[in-house]
């Protein structure tokens, strides 16, 4: 997994091609600088198209990750919220129905491509009263930018049902 934070105070995430314990692994040492910087953020997870889910093991890896102590208080001081970009709506009922199980202690949203996402994560920071460095449209622009390498020749992200 990437995540890109050219973009900040929208993180970018990007999906690896197969996730496993090591793609877990190297998805938390990229938040760390993000953790130490201490400003508040939000997070748009997209996946290449023809990257694999996670399967079971690897989604306890993700959740025991997420659910640690350490994790969970950097993410309720920082994180305003995520958006996860889902390709179909089964995938996106079954994070819901997750979630009545696991309760994240900042807002995770499913959404049907990378332009709602980017629309719930600026949302959530204008009614969060984060500053942005820049307007929101300039912001929302920049990373769709920074995505479009990933939807040209080769892998596309899977941003739409």
């Amino acid at each position: 997994m990437h995540v890109l934070g050219e973009a900040f105070p929208v993180l970018l995430g990007v999906g690896p091609p197969h996730w496993d314990a090591t793609a877990v692994a190297r998805m938390a040492e990229q938040f760390e600088p993000y953790f130490a910087q201490g400003q508040r953020y939000t997070f748009l997870y997209v996946q290449p198209h023809e990257a694999a889910n996670p399967g079971a093991h690897e989604r306890k890896l993700l959740i025991d990750w997420a659910d640690s102590p350490r994790v969970r208080e950097f993410s309720r001081k920082l994180s305003v919220g995520t958006a996860l970009v889902l390709p179909n709506a089964l995938l996106r009922g079954a994070l819901t129905a997750m979630m009545w199980l696991w309760k994240p202690v900042s807002p995770i949203d499913p959404v049907d491509s990378v332009e709602a996402g980017l629309d719930q994560c600026l949302a959530r920071l204008a009614a969060a009263g984060v500053p942005l460095p820049r307007s929101a449209s300039a912001l929302r622009l920049e990373a769709l930018e920074l995505l479009k390498p990933l939807q040209g020749p080769g892998p596309k992200l899977r941003s739409n049902v």
